[in-house]
């Protein structure tokens, strides 16, 4: 357990060196978060408005070539919004998701001597495109493997395919997540070698470990939410509201920090264990 210790003491170093970039941190964090809440809170209405109008029309139709015409319209109007959204979604993981990890893993490394903004740049776009081509496998192959597999099973027509699919999708999210976690928080690695021998020790041998830190940010992080709910369903409790939601802030840009952390003093014991 003591890497969780000096995962700690490392995340409260940085916060300590690194003011400036901290409150960049918050506030990049506070951009994520509006736009995925402004995506969530748009789209999904959008195209909830189109399956209604179309099934409306669906009902009401005479199945003449205008009714059919309108039907195939309010369709690709669902589409667009569904493609609007993906790409957005997409955007958003792909630049400031990707920037949040990017400066989370800088401040976190402990650099022996200052670096000039144009060594930061260069370094930031190595990361960038380990974190894309991390996004590209880990989660493009899988997404192409489960369109086959949904367009197998829904040719079945069967409750308990559907079922099954819908349980092996949730598993397979799961493990996902964790590989593309696992992935973001090494891409300060210096060459790709070191990335991929660091993403096998780290991500897949010590998976107990990482997973245990997974843990413990999600219980931390959940336990915010749960007070955000409970708190907004009561008019009196508005100012905690507030506070919990600027907690959230503050919870999700630290226990970045200290899962990266963590990860950095892991990749330290294997570093010492492959030299010994």
């Amino acid at each position: 357990m003591n890497y969780l210790k000096e995962g700690l003491v490392n995340t409260l170093r940085a916060v300590k060196e690194h003011k400036r970039g901290f409150l960049w941190l918050i506030f990049l964090q506070i951009g994520v978060i509006f736009i995925v809440l402004y995506l969530a809170a748009t789209y999904p209405m959008k195209v909830l408005q189109d399956v209604d109008a179309v099934t409306q029309l669906l009902q009401d139709t005479n199945y003449n070539a205008t009714s059919l015409l309108s039907v195939y319209q309010q369709y690709l109007s669902m589409v667009r919004h569904i493609t609007e959204l993906v790409t957005w979604l997409m955007a958003t993981l792909l630049f400031p998701q990707a920037l949040l990890w990017i400066v989370t893993n800088q401040l976190m490394e402990k650099k022996s001597e200052p670096r000039s903004w144009k060594t930061g740049l260069r370094q930031a776009g190595k990361s960038w495109v380990k974190y894309l081509a991390s996004v590209l496998v880990l989660l493009g192959i899988p997404t192409a493997i489960g369109y086959f597999m949904i367009k197998y099973v829904f040719t079945l027509q069967t409750e308990d395919s559907i079922i099954m699919l819908a349980k092996v999708a949730m598993i397979l999210l799961g493990v996902i997540y964790y590989l593309l976690i696992g992935a973001f928080t090494l891409m300060g690695s210096p060459s790709w070698r070191v990335f991929v021998s660091d993403f096998w020790n780290i991500s897949i041998r010590r998976l107990h470990q990482l997973l245990l830190v997974m843990i413990i940010n999600g219980i931390l992080i959940s336990g915010i939410i749960l007070s955000i709910y409970l708190s907004m369903t009561n008019e009196s409790l508005f100012l905690l509201t507030w506070f919990s939601s600027l907690l959230l802030i503050a919870a999700l840009v630290l226990t970045r920090m200290f899962l990266t952390g963590c990860v950095q003093v892991l990749r330290i014991k294997e570093y010492e264990k492959s030299h010994n």
